[in-house]
């Protein structure tokens, strides 16, 4: 290939060659994946084959590769039949996804069911996730003439120098979001006997969020514009530390930043010795108290890589993210956590808790699942985009 760069700084990279997921549940149960590579060195597998517990494969992927031995298509088997297919482009120069679109069996635009597009700096830095869902009503057609039910364009939280490179961030901000009125959303409305909204025309705008962000990538104002053309602003203001960092970001109803209400929240931010993000929490306002004393969620965060002087290095790059958040179906604290028992350049190993928060005091449970990885070490050749 002509795109060729040459010696890079590392080549070195690690791949997958085998994958073990561990169900803890009312039925306990293990699948194993086997991953197939057609050249020595190729980072990304042609097939991977699913094994049950009884070690009977029971779904295959088929990546089909490009010139850069990159995926442009994923075909998942089950039984012989086409489940899904995923149409991506990849970047030649760091391996990080682009590009997909889904589709619920072959790849013909009536089974489309969602696209997304990534969006980086120059620094291989997330900035964005755009993303279109589609509606399987064929019938479907909003009032832009397409048949999206409904988009969002998601920005990467927090500011770059608080997290690593690549497609992982520790969270997602709405930067414009757009819901078409759909039939389901009719039936809806028709269960709960709200007229206006049923006779809505199909098709029509239901919701839309429009939000404009500082020079660091922070909210400064969010409008949420319903159909009946209610408007509900927020204005954001950020205090810093002496770094420059962001420590708190707080929502107004006004912009004199002097009122809050039911629908303000305060978010805190902590960081390392390294200037990244280890921990967040997000706190409603309370009212009645005139304080933001309600905590929705906090998160804290352990950040894992290879420590490679390559892009390809942050696509293994794992955060353990240990989450409480309010079940409000349940009434009641939750933990949800996916912990990093093991990272190593042969063997990683993860796993994902889901359990209450009894009396502030953690109830002992065992992990719901668990995923262990793998690896062996490659090198890589990097094109150019």
């Amino acid at each position: 290939n002509d795109n060729y760069l040459g010696e890079p700084m590392s080549r070195e990279s690690y791949r997958a060659t085998k994958q073990t997921i561990e169900y803890f549940d009312s039925l306990p149960h293990k699948e194993t994946a086997d991953y197939f590579y057609e050249k020595d060195n190729d980072f990304f597998p042609f097939k991977i084959e699913y094994l049950d517990n009884n070690d009977s494969i029971y779904k295959i992927l088929h990546y089909e590769l490009n010139e850069w031995r990159m995926p442009r298509k994923q075909v998942v088997l089950e039984k012989d039949s086409i489940i899904s297919t995923i149409e991506c482009i990849y970047s030649p120069r760091s391996y990080f996804l682009l590009e997909r679109t889904f589709f619920s069996g072959v790849d013909i635009i009536q089974n489309k069911t969602s696209y997304e597009r990534y969006e980086y700096d120059d620094n291989d830095f997330l900035l964005s996730l755009y993303i279109e869902a589609f509606t399987p009503d064929t019938s479907f057609v909003n009032q832009d003439s397409g048949r999206i039910v409904s988009c969002q364009k998601l920005r990467a939280l927090p500011a770059t120098p608080n997290r690593k490179i690549g497609a992982t961030c520790p969270f997602f901000f709405p930067e414009f979001y757009i819901k078409y009125f759909s039939q389901d959303d009719k039936k809806i409305a028709e269960q709960e006997k709200n007229k206006k909204l049923a006779t809505l025309p199909i098709g029509s705008i239901l919701e839309r969020i429009e939000t404009s962000f500082d020079t660091d990538g922070f909210p400064a104002y969010s409008a949420k514009i319903s159909y009946d053309s209610v408007k509900n602003e927020q204005w954001f203001k950020t205090d810093r530390n002496g770094f420059g960092d962001v420590t708190k970001l707080t929502s107004y109803d006004d912009f004199s930043y002097k009122k809050n209400s039911r629908n303000s929240f305060r978010m805190n931010f902590v960081y390392d010795e390294t200037t990244l993000l280890n921990q967040y929490e997000k706190f409603l306002f309370s009212p009645r108290g005139k304080k933001f004393d309600r905590l929705e969620q906090s998160s804290d965060i352990v950040w894992f890589d290879f420590k490679l002087n390559n892009p390809q290095n942050f696509i293994w790059m794992k955060m353990g993210i240990k989450k409480q958040y309010y079940n409000y179906p349940m009434g009641e604290y939750w933990i949800r956590e996916n912990k990093i028992t093991h990272f190593s350049p042969e063997l990683i190993i993860e796993e994902f808790y889901n359990y209450p928060l009894i009396n502030n005091n953690l109830k002992s449970n065992k992990p719901y699942k668990r995923i262990t990885t793998n690896l062996e070490k490659i090198k890589l050749k990097i094109y150019q985009d």
